[in-house]
């Protein structure tokens, strides 16, 4: 069973929606580095809450999380399972998830780092804030600590031998056009352009890598540290305390539909069957003159019954003399309850 999850923000509506698509049996939302959907917000716990796929179910349960998780407007009893279908809203201070049932093939973990910066990125333009962009600096060489940013993406530097390169490098080991850095919406991708010594991140060749923040890449004999402060922002959420920002549930109305209320009305004003029993009296209303060895109806549940509609009735009586803004609803359900009464005692006392 493969879920979808499409991520929004919930603080100003900024930014479009992000999808993730996991085919694994936990999946776990929170703010830490481990965590499979990550939110960067002080109000997500490090583990907020988690799906899993159990016995052909998908249940969420709140995994003990400071502000609380909602489904569908509803509050989790925290360590409680609820399951959950296609459709369903879980929302988390600052974000709604909606969780999709699909079939397809399940994101990557560089995937979700990605989803994570992205939202990150548009709490800070929330914040009015643009944020310092990435950059690369030089750490080897004369030139030493020289450093080039990226302009706004899509951009990218060229790096090699070549006059025409963004990043000259004076290196005999470097091709004319060694590698490209290139800056888009989810990051920096460092791409090798064909050379012919390679290039190496972490001591290892590689040919198409997504960089994060102090990842050191090696063309030659000179090393370029990458340096990105959305990424040093999003592993200061790993640690600290979680804010208090509970959630607030949608309470559910107490007052019963109108549909519901005028059934009610309608079966209360309808007469008894002309066959029902009145109980031993005679259609002249006489008691003396019931029919000999006809058995009365005893049913203590329709007598409790028509005695709270009577109490009821009572209480929307006296309800219009009180000054309150619930008399009217006290009325309504009074005229419900007796409703239903009449409604039972007419079944109790059917001939049969």
């Amino acid at each position: 069973m493969a879920v979808t999850l499409t991520i929004r923000s919930t603080e100003g509506g900024a930014g479009a929606a992000q999808t993730l698509t996991f085919d694994q049996p936990r999946v776990v939302v929170g703010r830490g580095a481990h965590a499979d959907v990550r939110l960067p917000s002080r109000g997500i716990s490090s583990a907020h809450c988690a799906l899993r796929a159990e016995g052909g179910e998908l249940a969420i349960t709140d995994d003990g999380s400071t502000n609380g998780t909602l489904v569908n407007g509803a509050l989790l009893v925290r360590g409680r399972r609820k399951v959950v279908r296609d459709g369903d809203r879980v929302t988390v201070p600052g974000f709604e998830l909606t969780i999709s049932i699909t079939t397809a093939v399940a994101d990557s973990a560089e995937r979700t780092a990605t989803v994570a910066r992205k939202l990150l990125s548009e709490a800070i333009a929330l914040a009015g804030d643009e944020g310092a962009p990435p950059s690369l600096e030089l750490r080897s060489g004369r030139k030493s600590g020289q450093r080039w940013t990226f302009a706004a993406t899509p951009s990218k530097l060229i790096v090699g031998r070549g006059d025409n390169c963004d990043i000259i490098i004076d290196d005999v080991d470097s091709s004319r056009h060694h590698a490209e850095f290139v800056r888009d919406d989810q990051g920096v991708l460092l791409r090798d352009l064909n050379s012919k010594n390679g290039v190496f991140v972490a001591g290892r060749r590689v040919t198409e890598r997504r960089l994060r923040d102090g990842d050191e890449a090696q063309i030659g004999r000179v090393v370029l540290v990458f340096r990105d402060p959305a990424d040093e922002l999003l592993r200061a959420f790993d640690g600290g305390a979680d804010e208090s920002k509970p959630v607030e549930p949608v309470r559910a109305s107490t007052i019963p539909p109108p549909a519901m209320l005028a059934a009610a009305a309608s079966a209360a004003s309808q007469p008894p069957p002309s066959g029902a029993s009145n109980g031993g009296t005679d259609a002249s209303g006489d008691p003396s003159k019931s029919d000999v060895g006809v058995e009365k109806s005893v049913n203590p549940a329709a007598d409790g019954a028509s005695k709270s509609a009577v109490t009821a009735v009572k209480s929307a009586q006296i309800a219009p003399k009180k000054k309150g803004s619930l008399d009217w609803v006290v009325a309504l359900l009074a005229l419900l309850i007796l409703g239903v009464s009449v409604l039972a005692l007419v079944m109790v006392l059917r001939p049969r």
